[in-house]
Formats: C-alpha cells, structure tokens, sequence
C-alpha cells in the first residue's frame, strides 16, 4: 500500500482512541523502531556514549516530522497514540522512560524510548570485524606467551637448579674450612684447645636442623670432597664424650688468614703444599730470615723491635729459652719439639 512507504501529503488520520487499529500506525512504529535500533547501535560500537542509548521525544518527533508522519491531530496525539500503541499490542522490544531515565508504563510519564535491538552501519561492522580480529590475535599471542612461559621454565629450571646446588655447596665448603681453620689457630694460641672438630659438630654448625635432611646430598659432597681431595685437612677418630667419632683435623698452615679463603677448585687445591705441616717440629730451634729491612746490617733499635715483636707472637708457649742473631739471621731454641712447632706456624 502506498502508506507503508509513501507518506500521505494529507497527514495521518489516527488517533488515541483507534491507534492499535489504524492502519497509519504501522509506518509510524516502522520509523520509530529503526530510528531506536539505529541509536543503539551506533551506542554498541562506540560512536554514542551509552547514555544516549534512550532517546527522549524531541528527537522521535524530529525524525516523524522529517519523514512526513504527520497527525492531522497534531504532535501530542500523535504522541500519545504512539505510547498507547507500544503498551497496548504491546511492542515489547520498545522500552518506554521517564524524564529522569526511569522504566515506566504511565502513559503520561512517558518522554523517552529505547530499544536493545541494535541495527548496525556497514562502517559499524567493519569496525567490529577489525575489533574482533585484533581481538583475536592478541588472544592467541597472550595464549603463545602463556605457553611459552611455563617451557621456558621448565628448560631453566636445571640449570638454575644446578646453580643454586654449586653455590650452596661451595659456601658450605667453605664455610667448613674456616671453622676448622679457626680451631687450629685456636689451638696454636692455646695448647689446651683440641685440634680438631667433630665432622657431626660442623655440619650442625654450618646447616641448619631443619634443612639437614633436604641439604644431606649437598653435605656428602662436601665430605667426599675434603676426604678425597683437600690435603689440608685429615680426618681421624677420636673418643668425645666417651664415644669414638669422626674429625677433621687442620693439618696445613697457609699465610692468609681464615676468612679470605677461596671456595674449592682445582686450581686452589693444586696450590697447596703436598707436605701437610706436622704437629710436632723436627727439632727444638727454628731459623728466621727477611726479618730485617736490609740484608747487610740491623741497628739495636731495629733488632730489639725484632725480639720483641717475636716474645709478644710467642708469648703463650711454652717457651723460648734463647734468642740468637747472627748477621741478619735469628735463631730460637724452644723448650720442646712442639713448641717449635707452634712457633713454626705463629711466626711462618
């Protein structure tokens, strides 16, 4: 019919009273709803802020007006007759609101509509279709990341593994050394101090009770290497608190001190001296050399400072009996083999 698409020059004859059965109404409501499925669209896919989603009878009117939708009975019948239609049928993807954006079916409350059909421009789509796509591709590149991260973990984690067991061991190696390094230097200070530790004492020491267990194969490998290859220590059994356990004795001096020694390699083992020092010297004197500033002569002032410094070095053994020079050598005679030793390593 030529009122479905062509409006009438002489307006719309409906009315509230015949408005569900006017056939007028029909392109009415046909221009209403594709003008609120246009806007929600456009909301949809950006080009509106959402609050513009309802849109208030102003802009309704314009667009009948616009579209030659007139009523013969003017713009508040036709109104009226358009929400009596919408409640009545009723049209239930039309959505009718209040000035203030409230849902209502009051017909006098009645100044905005809204739908949640949305039609969208060929230019909306073709933006969505881009969104999707864009979408798409940094989903599936997160999902690439995400899955490469847990592979990439799971390559590292040896080697961090084996990282973290070589720097827990060398520091439990060293740490081991130290201690037995410190007890022997005890021992030259006071002759009443044992030599050595127990190996037990030492791993208690060093390792904490509750990590013992976890840490034992860190610890075995500490073990198997002073047994094996550090000939700087001896492991021997001694009776301590009337049972027979295993120590570690410190049989070689070096002339740095403790706590500046390296962590074990194979270099730093090969450094040391084959010939372990003895406990007990091969005889009761000891020749000293390079104790002067120069090799042709020494003042009295410089060889008192010398014997001097020599008493105080030796001060808790037991003992010197004589202090020689001749030249630029110094001789010392001890009252014992082991004093001589311990002056050995207190003077080396």
């Amino acid at each position: 019919r030529k009122g479905d698409f062509i409006p009438s020059e002489q307006g719309i004859s409906c009315s509230v009273k015949n408005a569900t059965t006017c056939e007028d109404m029909t392109p009415v409501i046909a221009a209403v709803r594709k003008q609120l499925q246009v806007r929600t669209g456009e909301v949809e896919c950006g080009f509106r802020p959402k609050s513009d989603v309802i849109v208030p009878r102003a802009e309704i009117e314009k667009n009948l007006n616009e579209k030659g939708l007139k009523f013969n009975l003017g713009n508040e019948e036709r109104w009226n007759a358009l929400i009596k239609y919408i409640q009545t049928k009723p049209l239930h993807d039309i959505v009718l609101w209040t000035e203030n954006n409230h849902q209502t079916n009051e017909t006098a409350h009645v100044r905005k509509l809204s739908t949640k059909e949305a039609v969208r421009s060929l230019t909306c789509r073709a933006r969505q279709d881009i969104h999707k796509v864009s979408k798409n591709t940094c989903l599936l590149t997160l999902l690439g990341l995400t899955g490469l991260i847990p592979l990439a973990w799971y390559l590292l984690k040896p080697k961090k593994s084996h990282d973290e067991h070589e720097t827990t061991y060398k520091d439990y190696f060293k740490k081991a050394t130290n201690l037995l390094q410190e007890q022997y230097e005890k021992h030259i200070q006071d002759p009443h101090a044992q030599p050595w530790v127990a190996i037990n004492h030492i791993r208690d020491k060093i390792i904490p009770e509750e990590e013992q267990e976890r840490l034992k194969h860190v610890w075995e490998r500490v073990k198997n290497q002073i047994a094996k290859q550090d000939t700087r220590i001896r492991e021997e059994l001694h009776e301590i608190d009337g049972k027979k356990s295993d120590v570690w004795r410190w049989i070689k001096s070096t002339v740095s001190s403790p706590i500046k020694s390296k962590s074990p390699s194979k270099d730093a083992i090969e450094e040391n001296d084959n010939h372990p020092a003895s406990d007990v010297g091969l005889t009761e004197c000891l020749k000293l050399r390079n104790c002067f500033r120069s090799d042709n002569y020494a003042d009295d002032n410089e060889i008192d400072d010398v014997i001097d410094g020599i008493q105080n070095r030796c001060a808790n053994i037991k003992r010197i009996e004589h202090i020689g020079i001749h030249s630029v050598y110094v001789y010392l005679k001890f009252s014992s083999k082991e004093a001589a030793a311990q002056g050995y390593h207190l003077l080396n």
